[in-house]
């Protein structure tokens, strides 16, 4: 946190990898770039930073937090979370879990709907796409 600190300050605006990177030294230089980017996603799951939609560009500054009132590129990982994916949550283990309100597939019918050869049923698939995520419903599906 200190070499982001640091990158801020000396750059007057949030800082890239590479620029906190030269800010922090490390034993193994090889290395350092991974741990730091390591130690920056750590630092954002648990929202002690805010980064860029790309996390590009990181800060420690609250005030370039992306609000209502004043839109910005940095957001807190809970407030992006939040943003992208707003019926999900995440558990204990950051692993995306549905929420109440996540639709959700039962696991029966939607193989019966795939190995069905009735083609009048592919309308039953209009909800399938890349940014269409479903979690099954929790029926049992192995007795």
């Amino acid at each position: 946190m200190d070499a982001l600190r640091r990158a801020e300050e000396k750059k007057g605006s949030p800082p890239y990898v590479l620029e906190i990177e030269r800010e922090w030294s490390s034993m193994i230089p090889m290395l350092a770039g991974f741990f730091l980017m390591m130690g920056l996603q750590e630092l954002q799951k648990n929202d002690e930073c805010l980064s860029d939609i790309n996390n590009e560009r990181w800060s420690l500054r609250p005030e370039l937090q992306s609000t209502k009132e004043n839109p910005t590129d940095f957001m807190l990982f809970s407030d992006r979370f939040a943003q992208v994916f707003p019926t999900y949550e995440l558990d204990d283990m950051c692993r995306i879990r549905p929420g109440p309100d996540t639709p959700r597939v039962n696991f029966t019918d939607l193989k019966e709907l795939l190995l069905s050869k009735d083609l009048s049923r592919n309308e039953e698939l209009s909800w399938v796409s890349p940014m269409s995520l479903r979690f099954l419903d929790g029926q049992d599906i192995i007795g």
